[in-house]
């Protein structure tokens, strides 16, 4: 059960980053309140994080 929680959160930060990649290309003429410096490279490389993360608690189970 411990284990499904925490895939679960860290699977719904990886749909928060590509959300934001998304959403960036999408409508960027739309007003922004937050600047991401590095655009693309911040929101993927959390995304390959937290896929490493999500490997890393199947293997120690």
């Amino acid at each position: 059960m411990e284990d499904l929680t925490n895939t679960d959160n860290v699977a719904a930060f990886v749909v928060v980053c590509l959300s934001v990649i998304i959403f960036r290309f999408k409508r960027a003429d739309a007003p922004w309140d937050f600047r991401l410096p590095f655009m693309p490279l911040i929101p993927v490389f959390g995304v390959l994080d937290s896929e490493f993360l999500m490997l890393q608690l199947h293997r120690e189970s």
